[in-house]
C-alpha cells in the first residue's frame, strides 16, 4: 500500500514518491480516500554537506557554492560504452531503496504522522532521502495528513512488508553541473494495509504495483535518494505476491 506508491484512487499521470497509499479496494471505504501526489519536479536543492559513507566513484571536489564539480579524481566512475552500472553501484542502488522501504513502513504506520525535526527517525529519514527534495517535503507532509486528518496508518500485509521498491534498470554514476548522480529505473510493490487509528478497522486493503524512475545524488560524500518519480500504476487484488522482477547482480532482496 503506499507510498511510493500513493493513493487510491489514481488518476493517471506521473506522480513523484513511489507509493504512499493504495485506496480503492478496502474491505471499508474511507470516507475522505488517501489522493495521489501531483507530479513535482524532480529538481532538488542540495543541503549542507553530512558526513557518509564513500560511495563507487572516489571524490569530487566541488565550486564555491557546494552544489557543482570542479573537479574529480582520478577514481571518478565513467559510464561504460552501454551506460551500465557496474556490480557495486547497482548494490548500493538497491540497498538505498531496500532501506527506504523499511523507513517508509515504520513512518507509515505511526499514528502521529511524520517524525518531528531532530527527532531519531527523522534524522535517519534524511540520512537516505534527500531532505529539501519535492519527495521527502511532499511525503512526509502526506504522512501527516492521513494520519492526522484521515485518521489512517498503513501496517504491513501477509508478508510482513508495507513498501519494497526493487531496481530493475542501473545506469552508470555520471556527473552534472550539481555533482555525482546515479538514475535508475525501479519497480514497486506496495502490499500495506490501511487501518483507521480509531478503530483498527480496515479501510484500504488493496496491493499497488509501480514503476517509475529516480535517482541517487551524492551529497557531502554520502548517496541520498533525490527522486522516485512514479510513472505507472496498478491496483491489484488484496494479498497479491510481489510481481517485480529482481535485478541480476543486486543483493539486496
Amino acid at each position: 500500500m503506499p507510498a511510493p506508491f500513493l493513493s487510491a484512487a489514481l488518476a493517471a499521470g506521473v506522480l513523484s514518491v513511489g507509493i504512499l497509499g493504495t485506496a480503492a479496494c478496502g474491505q471499508e471505504r474511507a470516507a475522505d480516500p488517501v489522493r495521489p501526489l501531483a507530479r513535482t519536479a524532480t529538481t532538488d536543492t542540495t543541503p549542507p554537506p553530512r558526513p557518509g559513507a564513500t560511495p563507487p566513484g572516489g571524490a569530487v571536489t566541488t565550486t564555491l557554492d557546494g552544489i557543482g564539480p570542479e573537479t574529480a579524481d582520478a577514481n571518478t566512475a565513467a559510464p561504460d560504452a552501454d551506460g551500465a552500472a557496474d556490480a557495486a553501484t547497482v548494490d548500493l542502488v538497491a540497498e538505498s531503496l531496500a532501506r527506504y522501504g523499511e523507513l517508509l513502513g515504520d513512518l507509515a504506520a505511526d499514528p502521529a504522522g511524520a517524525p518531528a525535526p531532530g527527532s531519531p527517525a527523522r534524522a535517519s529519514w534524511d540520512s537516505l532521502v534527500l531532505p529539501s527534495s519535492p519527495l521527502s517535503l511532499e511525503l512526509l507532509e502526506r504522512l501527516t495528513q492521513r494520519a492526522v486528518e484521515q485518521r489512517m496508518v498503513i501496517r504491513p500485509g501477509p508478508d510482513g512488508v508495507s513498501y519494497r521498491h526493487t531496481p530493475v534498470q542501473v545506469d552508470a554514476v555520471t556527473t552534472d553541473e550539481r555533482g555525482q548522480l546515479i538514475t535508475f529505473r525501479w519497480c514497486g510493490w506496495s502490499p500495506g494495509i490501511g487501518r483507521s487509528i480509531d478503530t483498527g478497522a480496515v479501510l484500504d486493503d488493496a496491493v499497488a504495483h509501480a514503476a517509475g524512475s529516480g535517482h541517487l545524488r551524492r551529497v557531502g560524500g554520502a548517496w541520498l535518494i533525490a527522486s522516485l518519480d512514479e510513472e505507472d500504476l496498478e491496483l491489484l487484488a488484496p494479498g497479491s505476491p510481489d510481481p517485480c522482477p529482481e535485478l541480476p547482480g543486486s543483493a539486496a532482496r
